[in-house]
């Protein structure tokens, strides 16, 4: 879902008009159940090979997930020049 989300969110960034204010809820539900990611970003997190670190390495890569997410959403609203920094 963090993906669904992400490009949904950078959507909407890209068509809103940039005069006008802009109130985006976006309620990632990464680090929560179902403990689900891609591969991708769970094989940099695999180098720890100590017992019961499986579900460790799961959030450690659904978290890398929704950082990139954020990372992405982020990036849309600076090119559209609406990042309140």
């Amino acid at each position: 879902s963090t993906h669904l989300f992400t490009r949904r969110a950078v959507s909407i960034i890209r068509e809103h008009d940039a005069a006008a204010p802009l109130f985006l809820y976006l309620p990632y539900q990464a680090v929560h159940v179902p403990d689900q990611v891609p591969a991708q970003y769970v094989a940099p997190y695999k180098f720890a090979r100590v017992e019961g670190t499986n579900a460790r390495n799961l959030f450690a890569g659904m978290l890398s997930c929704l950082d990139e997410g954020v990372g992405n959403v982020t990036r849309a609203l600076r090119r559209k020049g609406i990042l309140d920094e």
